[in-house]
C-alpha cells in the first residue's frame, strides 16, 4: 500500500500548486465524537472547484494507523451523507435535526477521509461539472498529492481506497435473464433494490435515514457550524452528473481490467457484500471475483468458501488467496456497515490487518 503514497508524492508538485486547503474542527454539537474530526475544502485548479472533505482521526494512534479513504459510489452520492452518517462514520444521522456517537465506526483504529466527489456533489461545488470518468479522477488525484503535502504526517501509513460500489459493476456479471426475471419481481412486489427483505413504495432511495441526512446537512444551523457558505446547497445525489458519465461512455466501460492489474501488481483487493442486497448481489459479486483473470486465479476458482465468524459465530462465508478476499456478510443489505456495524467493523480491521479467517 506504502507504493501508491509514495506515486503520488512523486507527482504532487505538478499538480497541488494551484491547491489550497481551508480546515476547521468539527464542533461536538454536529459530532460529539471521541477522536478529532475536521472538516473543509480543498480549492484547486484556479480557485474553480472546490472539494468538501471530512477528515476523522483515528481514536487510537493517529501517526502510525492506516489511512482509510472512502468515496461512495453512484457516480454522483455524497459520501458524507452515505458512507459517513449513514454507514461507518464517527457519528451517525440519528433524525433530521441530531446525530449520535457510533461505536463501530471504522476511525476505532485507522484515519478516514470522506470525499464528497466528484465536484457539485454533497458540499462541493464548480462552475466547471465533471464530464466524465477521467475529469473524476484527475480531481482525485489533485485532492491526494496536496492532502500529503498539506499533512505529511500520513505520508508514510498504510493507504486503502474503499468505495460503495455502483450497479453497472455487479450487474454485467449476472445472466440477463435472471436479471430480467429478478427486475420484474422487485417493481411487482415494490421491494428495496437494497435489501429485497424491505419494501419501498416511493422507489426512491429507500432509507429514512437518507432522509434526515439530508434535511441535516442542509439546515441553517449545521451549515454555518461547518462553515458553508450559504448560497452553497447539500446535493445528495448529483442527477445532472450521472447523465454526464451516461453521456460520455463510462458508465458501459469496462473496469475490470484495472482490478487484474492491480492484483497481479500485488496489491490487496477486498470485495464484500451483504447476502439481502439485490442492487450488488452476493451472486453477481461472485460471479465477478472468480472470472478476474490475474496469476492465482486458478488458485482462488479452486478455493472452496469458508464461515467467516466473530465471537465463535459464523457471520458470513469468505474466499481469499493471496491478494484476493471475498465476503459475505449474512442478513445485510446494500449498507453493511448501517445493518450490521460491529460484524463490519470487524471485517475491515481483520482484513486490514491480514488476519482474515475463521476464528
Amino acid at each position: 500500500m506504502v507504493r501508491l503514497w509514495q506515486c503520488l508524492i512523486a507527482g504532487a508538485a505538478a499538480v497541488s500548486a494551484n491547491g489550497t486547503f481551508r480546515l476547521q474542527d468539527v464542533p461536538k454539537t454536529i459530532c460529539a465524537s471521541t477522536g478529532s474530526d475536521k472538516v473543509g475544502y480543498f480549492d484547486f485548479d484556479n480557485n474553480s472547484k472546490h472539494l468538501f472533505f471530512w477528515l476523522a482521526e483515528s481514536r487510537d494512534n493517529p501517526s502510525t494507523d492506516p489511512v482509510i479513504l472512502w468515496m461512495n459510489g453512484g457516480p454522483g452520492a455524497s459520501s458524507v451523507a452515505f458512507g459517513l452518517f449513514g454507514e461507518l462514520g464517527p457519528c451517525l444521522i440519528d433524525g433530521p435535526n441530531a446525530t449520535k456517537p457510533n461505536p463501530f465506526a471504522w476511525n476505532n483504529h485507522a484515519n478516514l477521509i470522506f470525499v464528497d466527489q466528484p465536484v457539485n456533489v454533497g458540499f462541493s461545488y464548480s462552475d466547471d461539472p465533471v464530464k466524465n470518468l477521467e475529469d473524476a479522477m484527475t480531481d482525485m488525484y489533485a485532492f491526494l498529492t496536496s492532502f500529503m503535502e498539506n499533512f505529511p504526517k500520513y505520508a508514510h501509513q498504510d493507504f486503502y481506497i474503499m468505495e460503495l460500489q455502483t450497479k453497472k459493476d455487479v450487474c454485467n456479471n449476472v445472466l440477463n435473464y435472471c436479471r430480467d426475471k429478478s427486475v420484474s419481481f422487485i417493481q411487482a412486489e415494490h421491494l428495496s433494490p437494497y435489501d429485497f427483505r424491505q419494501t419501498c413504495e416511493d422507489g426512491g432511495l429507500c432509507y429514512q435515514s437518507v432522509e434526515w441526512t439530508e434535511e441535516y446537512l442542509n439546515s441553517s444551523s449545521t451549515r454555518e457550524q461547518l462553515g458553508i457558505s450559504d448560497d452553497i446547497k447539500f446535493n445528495i445525489v448529483d442527477a445532472e452528473l450521472l447523465q454526464n458519465f451516461l453521456d460520455s461512455g463510462d458508465m458501459d466501460a469496462d473496469s475490470i481490467a484495472w482490478a487484474e492489474e492491480l492484483l497481479n501488481q500485488d496489491y490487496r483487493i477486498l470485495v464484500y457484500v451483504g447476502n439481502k442486497d439485490w442492487y450488488c448481489n452476493a451472486a453477481g459479486e461472485k460471479n465477478l471475483v472468480h472470472n478476474l483473470r490475474w496469476k492465482h486465479q486458478s488458485a482462488f476458482q479452486a478455493r472452496d468458501s469458508q464461515p467467516f465468524t466473530m465471537d465463535m459465530q459464523e457471520i458470513g462465508i469468505f474466499k481469499q488467496v493471496e491478494g484476493l478476499s471475498f465476503v459475505e456478510i449474512y442478513d445485510a443489505g446494500h449498507m453493511v456497515p448501517a445493518d450490521k456495524p460491529q460484524e463490519a467493523l470487524f471485517l475491515v480491521e481483520s482484513w486490514i490487518q491480514d488476519r482474515l479467517r475463521s476464528t
